[in-house]
């Protein structure tokens, strides 16, 4: 699968990138394969784009062949981490803030959560202290 480039509407392969790709492979760093950091730029966010990484181009080694196969899988499926819920990170908040000695009235207030529920988690804390 190519790497769509949005801003000049034409797809970029391989070969566009073939001599960068080659020395990364062989143990460069991008910003070192690239002629300048435009370049390095386009190219990270082609590989980004490819689902391909440094890791994967060192792996193979700077064997063509073996690239172009590497380009022509399908990008790994990554799965979306879900988005903790409001609520969630106003409970992580307070925990926070109440480990570091803060006041139960000010935690309720900073956090959005009712006096009652930082209360509760108060208690929580005290119970797994000991």
């Amino acid at each position: 699968m190519e790497a769509r480039d949005t801003r000049r509407r034409r797809t970029r392969s391989f070969d566009v990138f073939r001599a960068p790709i080659l020395g990364i492979a062989a143990g460069a760093s991008v910003a070192k394969a690239s002629a300048d950091p435009s370049d390095a730029k386009r190219l990270e966010s082609w590989l980004c784009a490819s689902g391909v990484r440094v890791r994967d181009l060192r792996r193979v080694g700077p064997r063509e062949a073996g690239l172009r196969a590497l380009f022509r899988r399908s990008p790994r499926a990554r799965p979306h981490a879900e988005p903790l819920a409001p609520r969630d990170v106003a409970v992580r908040k307070a925990l926070f803030e109440l480990r570091r000695g803060a006041l139960p009235g000010t935690v309720a207030r900073l956090t959005g959560l009712s006096p009652e529920r930082v209360d509760a988690l108060r208690a929580e804390l005290e119970q797994a202290d000991g």
